[in-house]
């Protein structure tokens, strides 16, 4: 016959200060009936350990369970133990401010125009935008560029760029001027072919003072080839 131990842990009967005096209630197990009495209100330790005060038999001690009464427990793979759980992809938020595929199309047609502004026309934006206040998006929409473009054309610095090439001789339906020329050496030149475009030789007396210049200047690194000399008098409006 087994028993099974119960504390009795009701409100009408509290604990006291001895935990192992607290009177318990003994269940008798057996086939026939399941009856219950209260046990005697010995001192817990007197069950456990007998009245000379001696253990329990370590025989019954080192008894291993019986194996229905343990639970296996799953072990996690072995790959997904000892690092973190891998994020729940989250769906797209509807309504987000990232561009579709046709905004970046319609804002890379506007970058990529076919036509790049000259520099008259970009003259023309720095103007009306002083003068007339005239809002960076209409200024974008009328020229067919984005309004970026438009920003970075009413830089400071560039506006700056822009009236010092045209007043060193450079058309201004000419779209550009690199930054890497000489804004000096170029109105030099300029001045040197207005003055010699009644000359048969104006264009190769033009590569030759282009060289000329440069050392005077000490313009390093600059070679006056042919094909340069042809870029500078596309670019000042000498090409007959």
């Amino acid at each position: 016959m087994t028993a099974l131990l119960l504390f009795e842990t009701t409100a009408s009967c509290p604990l006291e200060s001895d935990p192992f005096s607290s009177s318990f209630l003994l269940f008798h197990d057996c086939q026939d009936c399941a009856t219950f009495e209260r046990a005697p209100s010995d001192p817990i330790h007197r069950v456990l350990y007998g009245e000379h005060g001696t253990s329990f038999d370590q025989e019954i001690l080192s008894r291993p369970l019986p194996p229905e009464g343990i639970e296996a427990i799953p072990l996690a793979p072995a790959h997904s133990r000892g690092s973190s759980p891998s994020p729940v992809p989250q769906a797209p938020r509807s309504g987000s401010s990232s561009w579709t595929e046709s905004r970046k199309a319609s804002h890379s047609l506007s970058c990529r125009s076919k036509t790049k502004l000259t520099i008259a026309e970009k003259l023309a934006i720095a103007q009306d935008h002083e003068c007339n206040r005239t809002p960076q998006a209409v200024l974008a929409a009328r020229y067919g560029k984005s309004k970026s473009a438009i920003s970075k054309i009413l830089r400071p610095e560039n506006i700056a760029r822009l009236r010092s090439i045209h007043s060193v001789g450079v058309e201004a339906s000419q779209s550009c001027c690199a930054r890497t020329h000489n804004l000096e050496l170029e109105r030099r030149l300029h001045e040197f072919v207005e003055a010699n475009l009644d000359d048969k030789q104006w264009r190769k007396q033009t590569r030759k003072r282009a060289g000329e210049i440069a050392r005077e200047l000490g313009v390093e690194g600059f070679v006056a080839s042919k094909g340069w000399c042809n870029r500078f008098i596309k670019r000042h409006g000498f090409e007959r």
